[in-house]
């Protein structure tokens, strides 16, 4: 069967159509930037936190290897706080 007779199957009359699935609508982007920033915060307290211990427990491997993120998560908490007007 060709392309035409498969769409004219999907299209077949009798059949019910696909129930479409309730949503949420979209938060607001200031919500979703909110959102973000809540949790890109909590995610720097847990790199701040490995990364102290780290360097506590005598991991300095494992401190630079955490550096990187810390620092990129830094840096975009800084971005939406600063696009958040805070």
């Amino acid at each position: 069967m060709g392309l035409r007779g498969r769409v004219r199957r999907l299209g077949r009359r009798g059949q019910r159509p696909p129930q479409l699935i309730e949503s949420e609508p979209p938060p607001l982007p200031r919500q979703a930037l909110l959102l973000d920033l809540e949790l890109e915060e909590r995610q720097l307290g847990g790199y701040r936190e490995r990364f102290e211990q780290a360097e506590a427990i005598g991991l300095p491997d494992v401190s630079e290897a955490l550096r990187p993120l810390l620092e990129q998560t830094q840096d975009h908490v800084r971005d939406l706080r600063g696009a958040l007007g805070q």
